[in-house]
């Protein structure tokens, strides 16, 4: 079943709401144990990367994740969930991320704007 991740971070029901619309079934897991046989997993997120690594890791889904990604789950990583799955972060004054990927989410630099 489809798996949507409620570690504290934002827009779960608003990809609940959109999964019910389209007539996909989806359940939101909580806990990693609620997350047991996800044939596919959501990862959303809204909020910032301290933050959502100390959700994701006291809910267990920093393992639920790689065990995703280690038995090819299909996983839809979406805002900061998607930026979590590299190995670190400029925010927050730096946050060691899933480091899935390598490299490093940073904040563009914008010149200045007269």
């Amino acid at each position: 079943m489809l798996t949507i991740l409620d570690y504290g971070a934002g827009n779960v029901t608003s990809m609940a709401l959109a999964f019910a619309h389209l007539g996909v079934p989806a359940r939101v897991a909580r806990t990693a144990a609620d997350a047991d046989g996800a044939d596919r997993i959501v990862f959303p997120g809204v909020g910032s990367a301290a933050a959502c690594m100390a959700e994701l890791r006291a809910r267990g889904f920093d393992r639920t994740l790689a065990e995703a990604r280690d038995h090819g789950t299909p996983t839809l990583a979406v805002c900061i969930g998607m930026q979590l799955l590299f190995g670190f972060s400029d925010e927050d004054g730096g946050v060691s991320a899933l480091g899935f990927w390598p490299g490093s989410v940073r904040r563009f630099a914008f010149p200045a704007i007269a």
